[in-house]
């Protein structure tokens, strides 16, 4: 017999620990929870609930939001608080030209603390250095 790697080993527990939770909660789970308009309702909710990047006061209330259906449905639930260093940027975006766009950087970002102004070029056109430019 094969001996399996430590990725097989870990789908195999990640499978049966999906299991356990399916079979072990099912006496939680109401039926009618699972009709189309309910799940879109709670679709519906999760959005108004804002951005969901940790530690936002989105993320705060949908951890709240899920504890709350926990709870009404017997399990028992706790909030574990743990502290984050996480760099929020007030103000993010691109100017090319006369045009400005609202962008956010790929998450989580470092407090870079700087202005980045430049001309943007193409890398991969060889006619054009990107010698001091943005590419």
């Amino acid at each position: 017999m094969k001996k399996q790697t430590p990725v097989e080993n870990f789908v195999i527990f990640v499978a049966l620990l999906l299991l356990y939770i399916q079979t072990s909660a099912q006496h939680y789970v109401r039926a009618d929870r699972f009709d189309g308009a309910s799940l879109y309702a709670d679709v519906v909710h999760y959005v108004k609930l804002g951005i969901h990047r940790t530690g936002t006061e989105g993320d705060n209330k949908t951890s709240e939001w899920i504890k709350g259906i926990l709870d009404k449905n017997g399990f028992k639930t706790e909030y574990v608080t743990f502290p984050v260093k996480q760099f929020f940027p007030e103000k993010t975006q691109l100017t090319v030209g006369s045009q400005t766009l609202e962008v956010f950087p790929v998450w989580p970002v470092a407090n870079p603390n700087v202005q980045l102004t430049g001309t943007l070029t193409d890398a991969k056109n060889g006619t054009e250095s990107v010698k001091d430019k943005i590419a």
